[in-house]
């Protein structure tokens, strides 16, 4: 894997995934079912196996090597654990510069501060390592957790689409935000550490 893509935290070891990740990417949507189902497409029962997993992760890491998205893995540094996963998809290129962050955490982390610091770490990647000058982040505006999450990082709201997502079977209003790298390090997060 190619060391610009690797992020360390205070807690956690960020990495894109690869086709070995299978098992463990299949046992986490599998342990967090009912806790994504509020927030996510319909998964029909194949997402929950390694054997869907290896294709899709072998999918990843073409997608990155064709810089068209990009996930990455949030590890906790003390157990090695899978505690959350980011992705960062629909790259455009050209004059938007432009890519769309989505995330999830493992429901035994949530409220720990966990995701913060990863999507902290994969914002600075994509705007200093993948050049990124714009981010996009939508979310269902009864998620308040993540709307304040979103704030607290930067993001702000553009408006609402009322007809944006299929989630769980049924079509959602999703609030839409985006952080441009110029806000961004204007807020002093652009600053090396």
């Amino acid at each position: 894997m190619p060391a610009e893509n690797l992020i360390e935290t205070e807690r956690l070891t960020i990495r894109p995934p690869t086709s070995q990740d299978a098992q463990i990417t299949a046992e986490f949507h599998s342990a967090n079912r009912e806790h994504l189902r509020t927030w996510e497409p319909a998964r029909d029962n194949d997402f929950y196996t390694k054997e869907y997993w290896e294709d899709r992760l072998q999918w990843a890491e073409e997608s990155v090597r064709t810089d068209r998205a990009y996930a990455f893995y949030l590890f906790l540094k003390q157990s090695n654990k899978l505690v959350g996963i980011i992705a960062l998809r629909n790259i455009e290129r050209l004059a938007f510069q432009n890519g769309r962050l989505g995330y999830k955490v493992d429901a035994q982390f949530e409220g720990q501060g966990l995701v913060r610091e990863g999507l902290s770490a994969v914002i600075r990647h994509a705007f200093e390592v993948l050049g990124l000058r714009r981010l996009e982040a939508n979310v269902m505006p009864e998620n308040k957790r993540s709307r304040g999450l979103l704030t607290r990082l930067g993001f702000r709201e553009i408006g609402l689409d009322e007809d944006y997502l299929i989630i769980n079977g049924q079509v959602r209003p999703h609030v839409l935000t985006s952080l441009t790298k110029q806000r961004w390090a204007k807020a002093g997060n652009g600053m090396a550490h």
